[in-house]
């Protein structure tokens, strides 16, 4: 099944849009693709999610995806939750907090941030101009962050 929704050309429009779902429903993909506005999603369920947002707000909690792919530009996105196999988030002048179980030795890392700041449980910081990092942890996991000037936190518990 094939849905999409789309809301071009309107302005200074308020609304809200519910969708719902059976409980353990598990998406193949999910493709959210939006500007200015704010989302909040909980209890989503897919094989992969990608996002891609503008100066938006986005907040997911009670999650299970099994692959994560995050392009954001000067927005935020808050998740809670699990992630399977990968996490890709490349990250302009905005901020990506991601609340996952687990703990860090869980993840292999590949991280680059340019000028911005990248936090990883309680024992690595990125921060400063142009710095690169490779961390392999023997997992089957990975964590790929590219930042330009804005902030990726990853927390666990």
């Amino acid at each position: 099944m094939r849905s999409s929704f789309s809301f071009k050309n309107v302005r200074n429009a308020k609304g809200t849009l519910v969708i719902y779902l059976p409980r353990d429903y598990k998406f193949d993909q999910v493709d959210m693709e939006y500007g200015a506005v704010t989302a909040e999603i909980d209890g989503l369920n897919a094989k992969s999610l990608k996002i891609e947002s503008g100066a938006s707000g986005c907040t997911i909690k009670n999650a299970d995806i099994e692959e994560l792919d995050v392009e954001t530009g000067a927005g935020s996105l808050d998740f809670y939750g699990t992630v399977e196999k990968e996490v890709d988030i490349d990250c302009g002048a905005g901020s990506v907090t991601l609340n996952l179980e687990g703990k860090v030795e869980d993840y292999n890392y590949e991280l680059d941030s340019s000028a911005g700041s990248v936090e990883i449980g309680e024992d690595i910081d990125l921060g400063g101009l142009s710095t690169e990092k490779s961390i392999d942890n023997g997992s089957k996991r990975t964590i790929e962050i590219s930042n330009g000037a804005g902030s990726v936190e990853i927390r666990f518990h």
